[in-house]
């Protein structure tokens, strides 16, 4: 009787250590943020075997016989069975960042940025204009606690965790899509914004440049030029852009590039009018984390406006198309706002630009002077308007939208209802949301 007791509560005791059945006893771990409930995972003595073991999102370990087993909370889910089991890992897209580049590592460190500051992706220095290698110093590998790494056309900034403080402006800069990645969280409460991108020499940041006078805009979406009196295209990416105004009807630059930005690339730039140059289209921003993503502030990916001639008998500057934003965590909140708007054309008879995109739902204007230039792309409107026309000038086109992509483990990001997209999930296929890539 005793022997047959014996055996009854050593097979008990092997069904609660594989979950097999319930035990007396147990602990809650607390889900990871996509869910919705706490997982149960019951206690376990010591380990009968080496093993690994999925119990709901936890990984439970035991490295040996007799050995206590370590439970570890996976972000991104437990995958496999009795045996073999992992925790998931995400496989970013956009061509530049690995899976290896959300590692945790004891060399990278918590950083807050704060204050106006330049995030240089080609050569990896952080800091402000009078003093740009005041956070990390131009260079590859971890230099105070931030690493950087270029893969292909994207330049890899690696944190432990990320805050970009309220009222901070931080503006990627350099000819390299930028992607900011952590382990940890990453909460934008400021601007991240690729303005600087409208400035000469301010970098592309993986967009199309503006062409030349009279010339055709370079890259992905580009504008074409028109000589004389011709207005140069609007930058197409998303959405098309605007024809120049005189110009001929595929004179705008064509959408390119998939829902899921496979390729992280900016947009295009408008084309150079007779007498003016085009706007470069808004650069490529990617933010990856395997804990969560908080928008609070904004992120702005807005292509740039259109020169203008001043007057006389030629053409202006075609405005540039938006940019991309790409999101990838396990959770995303967005209370803040999220653009990649185009630029306004310039205007044959104005002095100035277009207007380059916002960081809300509102159209760049273009500039003003007649004929004037087209506006840009916002909100549900894809395509950039064309150019104005008078006798012997037309103004430039204006920019397409851009593209948004938000990859969650459950594939719905949470955006509350003070939050703004432009474009938004509602307004067409150029802002997406997806289950991220889990392997």
């Amino acid at each position: 009787m005793r022997r047959v007791v014996v055996l009854l509560l050593l097979a008990a005791g092997c069904r609660q250590l594989f979950g097999l059945e319930p035990p007396s006893r147990g602990v809650v771990v607390d889900a990871p943020s996509s869910d919705t409930a706490d997982a149960y995972v019951p206690d376990a003595g010591p380990c009968l075997a080496a093993s690994t073991e999925c119990l709901s999102d936890v990984l439970r370990t035991c490295s040996a016989p007799g050995a206590t087993p370590v439970d570890t909370t996976c972000s991104w889910g437990c995958i496999g069975g009795t045996s073999s089991s992992y925790c998931g890992r995400l496989q970013p897209v956009g061509g530049g960042v690995t899976s290896d580049d959300l590692n945790p590592s004891s060399m990278l460190a918590g950083v807050t940025l704060s204050g106006p500051l330049i995030v240089d992706g080609d050569t990896g220095a952080i800091g402000t204009t009078s003093l740009p290698t005041s956070i990390r110093p131009s260079g590859a590998g971890i230099q105070n606690g931030i690493g950087y790494a270029v893969h292909g056309n994207v330049a890899v900034f690696r944190f432990a965790s990320l805050t970009i403080a309220g009222g901070a402006i931080v503006a990627p800069a350099g000819a390299h899509a930028v992607a900011l990645v952590a382990d940890g969280a990453i909460d934008v409460a400021g601007t991240i914004t690729t303005q600087a991108s409208c400035v000469n020499g301010g970098g592309l940041l993986g967009a199309g440049q503006g062409g030349a006078a009279g010339a055709d805009a370079v890259g992905s979406g580009a504008g074409r030029g028109g000589t004389g009196s011709v207005g140069g295209g609007g930058g197409g990416h998303g959405g098309q852009g605007g024809v120049g105004g005189q110009g001929a009807v595929n004179s705008n630059g064509p959408t390119f590039g998939d829902a899921q930005i496979t390729v992280l690339l900016g947009g295009g730039g408008g084309g150079g009018g007779g007498g003016a140059a085009g706007g470069n289209g808004g650069g490529a921003v990617q933010l990856a984390s395997n804990t969560r993503i908080t928008i609070a502030g904004g992120m702005n990916a807005g292509g740039c406006g259109g020169h203008s001639t001043g007057g006389g008998g030629n053409g202006a500057g075609g405005g540039g198309a938006g940019g991309a934003i790409l999101l990838e965590a396990p959770a995303i909140t967005i209370s803040g706002a999220l653009a990649v708007n185009g630029g306004g054309g310039g205007a044959a008879g104005g002095s100035g630009t277009g207007a380059n995109g916002t960081l809300d739902r509102t159209a760049a204007a273009g500039d003003s002077g007649l004929p004037n230039g087209g506006d840009g792309a916002a909100g549900a409107i894809t395509n950039g308007a064309n150019g104005g026309v008078a006798v012997g000038r037309g103004g430039g086109g204006g920019g397409g939208i851009g593209r948004i992509r938000l990859d969650t483990r459950s594939g719905a990001a949470s955006i509350t209802n003070g939050a703004v997209l432009s474009p938004a999930p509602s307004d067409n296929t150029t802002c997406t949301q997806g289950v991220a890539n889990i392997q």
